[in-house]
């Protein structure tokens, strides 16, 4: 289950917490632990977390900045700067009994920068901080004609994107049959809301019909799950593309991958294997990105732009700042000293990537960097509530929909949903399924509180 740990390594787990030996056992050594999980998960890492309190509380084990680290999947840029890292660890002399030599290391380890443009060492230099990945990507951009209409270009790259994804999608299908590479369309039969206004949560049970002759295809069973891929809100993306000052419309290319060559040699054995592995991964972590396709496609269908940002893609903004206090704010948010901050300003209240950028506006990240580090729109999944021997040509699901209002540090609330589970409902919403009065009634309490909200704060300070 999620965060539990893995059958081959129980073993192992029990001798590290059955452990009767002193902190003189990992006297001279340092421990580092990886964990590797699904970041939307409630107990993310939760193996690599236990393991890692254990070694600290039996054997008091001395560690580095490393300790601890927790990397989501398909998050390469943080598994490579955490490999550079180690790497920087064994090639440099051990000088254990040196604190304060260990401690400028530290610090030295946690601050580098990768890019071209240097950085006042004083912004944060006592602040530890994940490493700053370099940019690797190279884009390739065909900005259309601007004699021909908007509407015409827009069309044009969206057509484009649509066909590379979907040619893409065929040869998959016909390689591997229907897997989240290969996906398929299916149409939405009937949707019906099984609650009542009411009710706290508010359910919707869609029924999907699978493609004509896939039948057989899709084999499934009462309680697996199945993916929906959904895009981001368009109005999201929109402000997204309006605060990075770009052009939608402009269609990329290629995608060209520098990462290998600014890689010197260095010799055989492990580190040598390292290389080759992670190269090989580079090679796959754009694969969410079709070409080719326009920036805002890109950002509608292929990049998470909803989901809080990770500690790595707050240390890229920060370094992109052209104010200090930005700079620094941003680095305290992504720094160790700074995380009952980032938890209360950022996690909990489920803070977009726009909404970050608009409060820090000196912040100007250029786009190769930041679809680098930008994770990929992940398929929503949900449990199918269907038999195949009675439906053997739908699939069923539940649904709850997902809306609720967020608040923020300064005491005000902001309106939050979930991604697919609105997407689906206004889509059947559109087309007749369902009513829309359910989400025009929350959209309606969800500003009556906020207003609420605001006239107690306003009576507050008249008073005082």
């Amino acid at each position: 289950g999620p965060g539990e740990v893995p059958t081959n390594a129980m073993r192992f787990f029990r001798t590290v917490k059955k452990s009767t030996k002193g902190p003189e056992f990992l006297d001279s050594s340092r421990v580092m632990v990886l964990g590797l999980g699904n970041a939307s998960m409630d107990n993310f890492c939760g193996c690599a977390k236990d393991l890692s309190r254990n070694f600290s509380a039996k054997f008091g084990a001395k560690t580095h900045d490393l300790s601890l680290t927790c990397i989501g999947k398909d998050d390469d840029d943080s598994a490579v700067a955490w490999r550079n890292q180690v790497l920087q660890i064994l090639s440099s002399p051990d000088d254990d009994n040196n604190d304060n030599d260990n401690d400028n290391k530290d610090t030295k380890l946690t601050t580098t920068t990768t890019t071209t443009t240097p950085k006042k060492a004083s912004v944060g230099s006592k602040l530890k901080v994940p490493a700053l990945s370099q940019c690797s990507l190279v884009f390739s951009m065909d900005d259309t004609e601007p004699d021909q209409p908007k509407q015409k270009r827009q069309h044009l790259g969206r057509l484009q994107g649509l066909n590379s994804r979907l040619q893409s999608h065929l040869v998959e299908r016909e390689r591997k049959g229907l897997t989240p590479d290969a996906p398929f369309i299916a149409t939405v039969k009937s949707a019906e809301l099984l609650t009542c206004d009411n009710d706290l949560r508010h359910v919707v049970h869609l029924e999907m019909s699978l493609p004509e002759g896939r039948e057989g295809e899709v084999a499934y069973l009462p309680g697996d799950a199945v993916g929906i891929h959904c895009p981001n809100n368009c109005s999201e993306v929109e402000r997204l593309l309006s605060r990075l000052a770009v052009n939608g419309d402009s269609i990329v290319t290629s995608i060209k991958d520098t990462s290998s060559n600014d890689r010197g040699g260095g010799g055989g054995g492990v580190r040598s294997q390292l290389r080759a592995q992670l190269k090989k991964k580079r090679s796959r972590c754009l694969s969410h990105i079709s070409l080719p396709i326009s920036l805002r496609d890109m950002f509608l269908y292929s990049l998470d732009i909803t989901s809080p940002p990770k500690k790595s893609l707050l240390r890229l903004l920060a370094h992109y700042c052209e104010e200090s206090k930005d700079e620094h704010e941003l680095l305290h948010l992504c720094s160790r000293q700074g995380k009952a901050r980032y938890d209360a300003e950022i996690m909990r209240p489920r803070v977009p990537l726009a909404d970050v950028l608009e409060k820090y506006p000196s912040c100007r990240p250029p786009i190769a960097h930041l679809v680098q580090v930008l994770p990929a729109l992940l398929p929503r999944y949900y449990s199918i509530t269907s038999a195949p021997s009675t439906h053997p040509t739908e699939v069923h699901i539940a649904l709850s929909i997902v809306r609720f209002a967020a608040k923020l540090p300064d005491g005000s609330s902001a309106s939050r949903e979930g991604l697919c589970s609105n997407w689906l409902y206004r889509q059947c919403s559109t087309r007749g399924l369902v009513t829309n009065d359910y989400l025009n009634e929350q959209e309606s309490k969800l500003k009556i509180t906020d207003d609420v909200k605001n006239n107690n704060d306003s009576s507050s300070s008249s008073s005082s």
